[in-house]
């Protein structure tokens, strides 16, 4: 804790991750993780540590029901995120829209929010747009979000394997080479 206090925010933030997490040595306080990573935020303007910041603020203070401004604070350093392109900010914020018990539930403002974690390839956006498709009853839309997020999440896994059978998956596949995609009626054939 003293690298902190010669003003190393790296020190803070790993001081707020320990608090935040626990460990064998330190036990979780939030409360602790929450005032570390404050200390952090004010000598770096890192987007991961005020992402960080902004999501122990809503786990502390929701499960409280107290303090109704930190989520207010929480809410607004993720908004400021998403202006600044942070996928991960984007993608919460559309799930606590969803969610719908920290602010009024909005399905127009999650698909609004995952959308704009989709358009920065965030692969888990897929599930929340599908998850939002379901809830509007529009179920082959909400079907066909959680195939395109199996496929994104299968062409990631492809390119850290660095498999080169597998390299067709990331380098540019055309799907009109594939005519069988287009009819649904050959979808089931599998010769």
């Amino acid at each position: 804790m003293r690298l902190h206090e010669d003003g190393d925010a790296d020190a803070a933030h790993v001081a707020a991750l320990l608090f935040e997490r626990g460990s064998s040595d330190i036990q979780q306080d939030l409360a602790q993780a929450e005032e570390w990573y404050e200390r952090a935020v004010t000598r770096n303007t890192d987007p991961y540590i005020r992402y960080d910041l902004a999501r122990v603020i809503i786990r502390r203070h929701h499960l409280a029901k107290q303090e109704p401004e930190r989520l207010r604070r929480a809410l607004e350093i993720l908004e400021n995120l998403t202006q600044e392109h942070n996928a991960h900010a984007a993608l919460y914020l559309g799930a606590i829209h969803l969610d719908g018990t920290i602010v009024t539930r909005s399905l127009d403002r999650a698909e609004y929010f995952s959308r704009m974690a989709d358009e920065q390839g965030f692969p888990f956006a897929l599930l929340l747009l599908s998850n939002i498709e379901f809830q509007r009853h529009h179920y082959f839309r909400g079907v066909y979000l959680r195939f395109r997020a199996a496929l994104r999440a299968l062409v990631i896994f492809c390119r850290k394997a660095n498999d080169p059978r597998l390299a067709f998956m990331h380098k540019g596949v055309n799907i009109n080479e594939f005519p069988a995609l287009h009819n649904p009626d050959t979808w089931y054939r599998f010769s």
